[in-house]
């Protein structure tokens, strides 16, 4: 994906490493207590609602913080419109890496797509007009810092 200068790997490997932090500190405690290590998975992720896909790139390095094995596929891309029930990507590999990254995975995946699906109904909205909206391209990426829940982890842990 084609970043701005100012969005480095460092600055989206920093969002990821802060935001697993902050969602399970030293470990999910349910996850490692209940799943063995060598258990594999596969999932599927579905649009609960037609919009526009962004944040896939974010998404898909949360997986490989945890473990380089998890296996991403992505059936459309970011900036593309879905439909409700589409499927949007299919995952596989360690369960324990799918079960503990999902949360943030999926928090990022729908900021990032709430934002590209209200901002494409504001350009739409406009476009009869002949009135053009610049891109933004680094607005997603601060609001996503924010998209994980804070010190979940002392709570079960």
């Amino acid at each position: 994906m084609d970043w701005p200068p100012y969005i480095s790997d460092d600055v989206l490997d920093e969002i990821v490493a802060r935001g697993l932090a902050e969602d399970v500190g030293p470990g999910d405690v349910t996850t490692l207590a209940t799943v063995p290590a060598s258990a594999v998975a596969t999932g599927r992720f579905t649009a609960k609602e037609g919009g526009v896909l962004a944040g896939g790139a974010v998404t898909g390095r949360v997986f490989r913080a945890l473990d380089k094995e998890v296996n991403l596929e992505w059936q459309t891309e970011d900036g593309v419109r879905v439909g409700a029930g589409q499927a949007i990507a299919t995952i596989s590999g360690p369960a324990r890496a799918i079960l503990i990254g999902e949360r943030l995975a999926l928090n990022i995946l729908q900021r990032m797509s709430g934002i590209a699906t209200a901002t494409r109904r504001l350009v739409d909205a406009v476009a009869p007009f002949g009135t053009q909206i610049p891109p933004r391209a680094g607005r997603p990426f601060r609001l996503a810092k924010n998209c994980y829940r804070k010190d979940l982890y002392p709570v079960v842990g």
